[in-house]
């Protein structure tokens, strides 16, 4: 079994719906949703909850831990160095990349994503980076990205671009010769539909 970090990326400080995270649906907050959702496949070793440092996001890591999470804090506006500086606080081979505003998450496509990633990694290929989002054919709000700790670790170190330090993962496209990269892709187009929140 691989050793995998979900990591979910949340904040209170959301331009068009701030606030938007712990925001009540049903028995259960926006942001303790998609931490369940994550929780629930089995192939995640752990589920920690990146907030920034700001007091504003106090309530995130309050919110976080109530629900099982664990929890970092660190830059609000280097979200890359805040993903790294999880890693290396909790570590794992693998990490998953999640954000905080998709209550719809699927558990289940998450699994079979990892699972597609070991079968890959089992037969030999080098695999840097598999997600649901090159190809855009699931709906928005399933997105997940997974990467290997290694490159990470490589991103952080080597890019000082706003845009990758903001985004975490647009290095890896911007390196193809560097880092493999798998698009999972599903079997109809539902990119149309889009099941995240974003406003009120």
């Amino acid at each position: 079994m691989m050793d995998v970090t979900a990591i979910i990326q949340a904040r209170m400080g959301a331009s068009r719906l701030p606030g938007k995270v712990l925001l009540p649906m049903g028995e259960r907050s926006v942001l303790g949703r998609v931490i369940h959702r994550v929780a629930s496949c089995e192939r995640i070793s752990r589920v920690v909850v990146a907030t920034s440092d700001r007091a504003l996001d106090d309530a995130v890591e309050v919110e976080a831990t109530k629900q099982g999470a664990k929890v970092f804090r660190g830059s609000e506006e280097d979200v890359l160095a805040r993903f790294h500086g999880t890693l290396e606080t909790f570590g794992g081979a693998w990490i998953v990349r999640v954000t905080a505003d998709c209550p719809l998450l699927d558990g289940g496509l998450l699994c079979a994503m990892l699972t597609e990633l070991e079968q890959r990694l089992h037969r030999g290929e080098s695999v840097h980076y598999l997600s649901n989002t090159q190809t855009r054919t699931y709906p928005r709000g399933l997105d997940a990205e997974i990467v290997s700790a290694d490159a990470l670790r490589q991103a952080h170190s080597e890019t000082s671009d706003l845009f990758d330090r903001v985004h975490v993962t647009p290095y890896f496209y911007r390196n193809p010769e560097r880092f493999h990269r798998i698009s999972y892709d599903g079997l109809a187009d539902k990119s149309s539909h889009r099941w995240t929140l974003d406003a009120e």
